[in-house]
């Protein structure tokens, strides 16, 4: 099979997480083989340093957002999160969705916790857990 690219987009309310490094180390850092294929993941997400992010709800921030989420082949998000973080996690999902794009949700709990709305409108979720999250993205890269 070789090499395949798949471009992620990766929700910004990662970067209001103790997890952002951690994601982006285990997606982008490491070496992900599956079966014959060799997995090479590209950032289609907004940087954080971007001035976008200052104004989420601005039309600026949405056609950017829509724009990236339309290159990516797949668009992971943190379930989990408190109320009222969940906002910028069900705009961009609702984009994915309308540009008919796989949403992987990823616990950021140790394990998975009650039934919640991101959850919910994701195509799948896992755990936190890197193998976990890397066979998730590639199932829905396939299926999609």
């Amino acid at each position: 099979m070789g090499l395949q690219r798949i471009h992620l987009f990766l929700s910004s309310a990662w970067n209001d997480t103790r997890h952002a490094d951690r994601l982006a180390e285990w997606i982008f850092e490491q070496h992900w083989q599956i079966g014959d294929a060799t997995l090479d993941f590209r950032d289609l997400s907004i940087p954080r340093s971007d001035p976008v992010l200052d104004e989420p709800h601005s039309d600026a921030a949405r056609r950017e957002r829509e724009a990236r989420i339309a290159r990516s082949h797949v668009v992971v998000v943190p379930a989990g999160l408190p109320g009222e973080a969940q906002a910028p996690v069900e705009a961009e999902i609702e984009a994915a969705h309308g540009l008919r794009r796989p949403v992987l949700a990823v616990d950021v709990q140790s394990r998975m916790g009650p039934p919640c709305t991101i959850r919910a409108k994701a195509d799948d979720h896992c755990p936190w857990q890197d193998k976990a999250m890397i066979s998730k993205i590639w199932r829905l890269y396939n299926d999609h």
